[in-house]
């Protein structure tokens, strides 16, 4: 559903920074609350609602920036997000998703070659500076229309003149002579931009000996130019109501069903999240670089039908039995809103945690759009096929973040949620949700942290090394020795508290009393705290 889908953003303002060219800007991308992490290489989807509507795109991450980071941002086309931004005088409220990817640095390699075009030194910029601590071999291809188009051309020719990279300039297209005398063999290469440009590269890099196990690529765009594709797709409900949709200009299925009002969960866009997976009942689709047929799942916003006839998709289902039991579910639901008493309410799902018990469900319980029958009417006609929209929240908003944040926004919070969204924690959300709040806290259980035991720390933490560590007994002592229900006797896990660490584990809180503060008791660590939870009216 969409309301599952919009989890992954968070929320974030956007200051213009300067002109890179006259058709490329910077851009300060900065959290309304924490801070975002990212690795060299990574990118972000941003959301930005414009006039024609919500619009999404992906954009590489340049560098850091305080709490947030620095976009580098080039004019595609008009009506966009891109072209938006070329023109943005003051801060915007917008939702970014990410960072997303696995462009990154070949940590074994000790050569590396860059075959950028375009806009496509964005991410490139950071994976430099990295290997310029590291000392590393790095040559630099760098490719565009014109010296006037090239983004980042005098912090490049900067780097050239005073660090260990050898830059060399493209301006006709001509990536043979560029390659001539370098070594591609031994070195790690790195292919990135348009996909006209980096299938051309790529090319070029194989007749000139680069070891294609030895090479990344980051295309930035769908690259649909060598397969037959169809011009329709037709999509089938869940009671086989069939609808063709044209494509009449759109780039893959999602946009196409976008175009045309067909409710398919989406978020991401770039084929990251898996919101918008669907199933191929008959036909053929390419979904990224593969063809699937009949019975394969594909990601919508990355797919475009091939072949002769349009490809037949639907959702991915559940079985008849489920579904039947579903509707006598709801058939029980509304019968149990008809009789209740006007002003009854209902009974929570149990006692509030530790620190909540004078908070009223509206609290976090926000009231979901339109009335019940409204809600109703739209989930029942979505239910039987009537039309192919999302269902909607009955009663009450999804409680999530945001929701959490409005009263516990720490902007010195150690363990961000969003910082749990990199690509590096994806079996950490799989496992433990340290992205949700809820799936710690577990409200309705009377206690302060309901859903983990203590030794959660083996989760991320399992490979830290400290240099002239302090600490008595040392952290490589108690890794070593799984003792993991340590950490909190010393750290406080949102690091909000006041206090200082101590250095010998045996001054530490008792193992006992931190099992009672989750538990909701006392709070040992202390009652100065950076901030306060405030209660929104």
């Amino acid at each position: 559903m969409l309301e599952v889908a919009r989890k992954m953003w968070t929320s974030v303002n956007l200051h213009p920074l300067r002109l890179l060219t006259d058709r490329a800007v910077e851009v300060s991308v900065q959290p309304r609350f924490g801070k975002l992490s990212f690795q060299p290489g990574q990118f972000i989807v941003l959301e930005i609602e414009l006039e024609s509507g919500i619009r999404r795109r992906p954009f590489s991450i340049v560098r850091a920036d305080g709490e947030g980071f620095i976009l580098g941002i080039k004019k595609n086309g008009e009506g966009g997000i891109s072209s938006f931004l070329q023109h943005l005088q003051g801060p915007i409220k917008a939702n970014i998703a990410g960072p997303f990817g696995d462009f990154h640095i070949d940590k074994k390699a000790t050569r590396h070659v860059f075959l950028i075009g375009g806009s496509g030194i964005t991410p490139v910029l950071g994976m430099l500076d990295v290997l310029k601590a590291d000392n590393q071999s790095v040559g630099l291809i760098y490719a565009n229309q014109s010296e006037a188009q090239a983004m980042y051309l005098p912090s490049v020719r900067k780097k050239a003149e005073h660090e260990n990279l050898t830059l060399t300039e493209v301006y006709d297209q001509n990536l043979d002579r560029a390659l001539e005398g370098v070594d591609l063999a031994t070195a790690a290469v790195y292919a990135c931009g348009p996909p006209g440009f980096v299938n051309a590269a790529l090319a070029a890099a194989k007749a000139h000996g680069a070891d294609e196990s030895h090479i990344q690529v980051e295309k930035y765009d769908l690259d649909f130019t060598a397969e037959e594709l169809s011009n329709a797709f037709v999509w089938r409900s869940l009671w086989r109501v069939e609808h063709t949709i044209p494509l009449e200009g759109q780039r893959s299925i999602l946009e196409g069903a976008i175009h045309h009002k067909l409710g398919i969960p989406h978020a991401c866009e770039v084929g990251v999240c898996g919101s918008c997976k669907a199933r191929v009942i008959s036909g053929e689709v390419l979904c990224g670089t593969e063809r699937r047929g009949a019975g394969e799942n594909i990601l919508t916003c990355i797919s475009q039908p091939v072949g002769e006839h349009p490809p037949v998709l639907g959702a991915i289902k559940r079985g008849r039995a489920e579904m039947v039991t579903a509707a006598l579910l709801i058939g029980a639901v509304i019968l149990g809103l008809w009789w209740v008493p006007p002003a009854q309410g209902f009974k929570a799902m149990g006692p509030m945690n530790s620190g909540h018990e004078n908070l009223d469900c509206g609290a976090c319980h926000r009231d979901a759009p339109g009335t019940l029958r409204q809600q109703l009417t739209h989930n029942t006609r979505s239910l039987l096929g009537f039309h192919e929209s999302a269902m909607v929240p009955v009663g009450a908003l999804p409680v999530d973040n945001e929701v959490c944040l409005d009263c516990h926004n720490r902007p010195n919070d150690r363990h961000p949620t969003s910082r749990f969204m990199e690509t590096r924690f994806a079996a950490q959300r799989a496992s433990l949700g340290p992205h949700e709040c809820n799936n710690c806290h577990g409200e309705h259980h009377g206690e302060r942290v309901a859903m983990v035991e203590p030794g959660f720390c083996i989760n991320c933490h399992q490979d830290l090394t400290i240099n002239q560590d302090p600490i008595q007994p040392s952290h490589a002592a108690l890794i070593e020795g799984q003792s993991w229900e340590t950490c909190l006797q010393c750290h406080d896990f949102h690091g909000n508290h006041i206090r200082e660490v101590p250095e010998k584990l045996a001054e530490g809180i008792p193992q006992a009393t931190i099992l009672g503060y989750l538990q909701g008791g006392p709070d040992p660590y202390g009652v100065a705290k950076t901030f306060k939870a405030t209660q929104n009216d």
